[in-house]
């Protein structure tokens, strides 16, 4: 029987600041900002070879985002929402500068460093430490999954015209939608209904988000 090979104490990459805006600033506004269960306010990050993935939910939205970068398999931490978010703050991406950014894991902190910008002013990039969550974080990989059903066909809407109904939102009121084939009707309360033309859009191979979200690093690489 083979042994198991020991993790690595720590896990480093670099990215540009635009694919760390892409990796966590996608997910962080689905993270908790309650104090039900702390664990919920983290973003979940792990690594799986070819690609970098964090996820974020607070029990009613969730969101998981993922990057295209050699990553280490045993990566798997919680980022403290407070500390993505300051990160993010820090490391920005403009039209002419896009700086690398380096991050590097350990079990307990996330040290972070780069910047163009930081060069620049204090001759050299500066180091910044966030601690991280520990525990262990929801498995939520069911929830993006649909029925194996013939009729899960996917709607395609247009963000910016979805974002409208939202203003027409009272307190407590849900959002019901129905697929008419061409248009998507939306209800609100009993006193509102309105309809949103689909978009079209070219079907791509999509990733299985449940595996991404759900299966260890390390169990994914033995299946």
């Amino acid at each position: 029987m083979a042994r198991k090979k020991p993790e690595p104490s720590e896990v480093s990459l670099t990215i540009r600041a635009s694919e760390l805006h892409q990796l966590l600033g996608r997910v962080v506004p689905f993270a908790d900002s309650g104090d039900t269960l702390p664990i919920l306010k983290a973003v979940h990050v792990t690594g799986h070879g070819d690609y970098i993935v964090a996820a974020a939910t607070d029990r009613y939205t969730l969101g998981v985002s993922r990057l295209h970068t050699p990553c280490d398999r045993s990566l798997d931490v919680m980022i403290p929402v407070v500390a993505a978010k300051k990160i993010l703050s820090l490391f920005k991406a403009t039209r002419t500068d896009d700086p690398d950014v380096a991050l590097t894991f350990t079990r307990e902190t996330v040290t972070v460093t780069g910047g163009s910008v930081f060069a620049e002013l204090l001759a050299a990039a500066p180091v910044f430490v966030f601690r991280l969550e520990v525990g262990k974080y929801p498995q939520i990989g069911q929830l993006l999954t649909p029925e194996a059903s013939d009729s899960a066909q996917p709607i395609h809407l247009n963000p910016t015209l979805l974002a409208r109904f939202q203003k027409c939102v009272g307190r407590g009121e849900p959002i019901t939608m129905r697929d008419t084939g061409r248009q998507v009707l939306v209800d609100i309360g009993e006193d509102f209904r309105g309809a949103i033309m689909q978009m079209h859009s070219d079907e791509k191979e999509r990733p299985d988000w449940a595996l991404l979200t759900d299966l260890s690093p390390a169990d994914e690489a033995v299946a």
